[in-house]
């Protein structure tokens, strides 16, 4: 009876590697997985993209200290297009960061696309992003202690009025 409890033990430990290593040999293991298809260009547009403001653009596919020039394009929420906006960037360690202002006349909804080329790669680099409303203008407000003593003058002189005519009468 021992014999056999031992028998099944390894069948169970042989069954189970060659479910973990069948698929590998199948499909060609890790390494076939490692070399897939390369990392396609890709652009970050950091920071709030509002009509009129500023974004940062980064990317790291091109080479040494290449020149980059980008453009910003695309369509507008309600038809038409955004005037395109060409930026000229100078990569460092093949890598480029630098800000892009969004015209000001983009409407909300907008999708941007931004294309920047390398002049010496050829390395092309794409992102889009949807331009947002921005933070509406700050409306001047009267500071809290002003009002409180606005407030407290007005009660002051309601009350001198009030002890006057007692007074007369």
């Amino acid at each position: 009876m021992r014999q056999l409890a031992k028998g099944r033990r390894w069948w169970f430990v042989v069954a189970a590697a060659l479910a973990v290593t069948l698929p590998w040999v199948v499909l060609g293991g890790v390494v076939t997985h490692a070399q897939g298809t390369p990392q396609e260009p890709g652009i970050v547009i950091s920071g709030t993209t509002f009509p009129g403001g500023t974004v940062t653009l980064s990317s790291p596919f091109f080479s040494g200290s290449e020149t980059v020039t980008c453009a910003a394009t695309g369509s507008a929420a309600t038809g038409g297009t955004i005037p395109p906006v060409v930026v000229t960037l100078t990569a460092a360690s093949g890598a480029i960061l630098g800000p892009l202002t969004i015209p000001s006349n983009a409407l909300v909804g907008s999708v941007l696309t931004v294309t920047c080329r390398g002049n010496t790669s050829g390395v092309t680099a794409i992102g889009a992003v949807t331009i947002v409303a921005g933070a509406p203008p700050a409306i001047p407000e009267a500071d809290v202690l002003v009002l409180f003593g606005s407030g407290l003058a007005g009660v002051g002189s309601y009350a001198a009025i009030r002890l006057r005519s007692l007074r007369k009468s």
